[in-house]
């Protein structure tokens, strides 16, 4: 994976769809144990924020490393810009996804 895969997601238009490719890129460096998006707009760009956690220390150090994601408040963030979709509304709730495990 690469910050190649980390610009794909900025082709988004939807947070569940968001939700899913982060949730595919940030598996190739381990475990996602917790992730949050939430919708923003920001000088008319709909933006999400998106905090994650990974199942350890080690593994989140690998993917801000390789990716070149920060950390705020001891999560790691991320802030996606996201595309316009015709007739879709602009206020999208937030998603709060739990962990994998805990969906099977």
């Amino acid at each position: 994976m690469s910050i190649h895969h980390l610009a794909q997601l900025h082709c988004r238009h939807d947070l569940r769809g968001l939700d899913a490719a982060l949730r595919t890129l940030c598996s190739g460096y381990g475990k996602v144990t917790q992730l949050i998006i939430l919708p923003a707009n920001h000088v008319g760009k709909r933006q999400a924020l998106c905090f994650l956690r990974m199942a350890s220390a080690a593994q989140e150090q690998h993917i801000m490393t390789a990716l070149g994601i920060g950390r705020f408040g001891g999560e790691l963030v991320l802030v996606v810009d996201l595309q316009p979709a015709a007739g879709v509304d602009d206020r999208p709730a937030p998603v709060r996804s739990a962990p994998a495990q805990a969906l099977a």
